[in-house]
């Protein structure tokens, strides 16, 4: 997983500059915006493509999109 696949836009489309890790252990993915932090009272909307692949190489069937609001 990378900032190319796992990004971060605000709700006006202009993308958030963020760093992108993957922990194999825990099978956790982790973006943190370069500049933090994010802009209060804000929505945002995290993606993750289908150009993420499992273990077997097999991508995503659907690309994964979610939103949610600073404070």
């Amino acid at each position: 997983m990378t900032a190319d696949t796992f990004t971060l836009k605000t709700e006006a489309g202009s993308a958030v500059d963020a760093d992108v890790t993957y922990d194999e252990d825990t099978k956790t993915a982790t973006l943190k915006p370069k500049v933090p932090p994010l802009a209060a009272a804000t929505k945002y909307q995290a993606t993750i493509t289908v150009d993420v692949t499992d273990a077997a190489g097999k991508p995503l069937a659907a690309e994964k999109t979610w939103t949610f609001t600073t404070k």
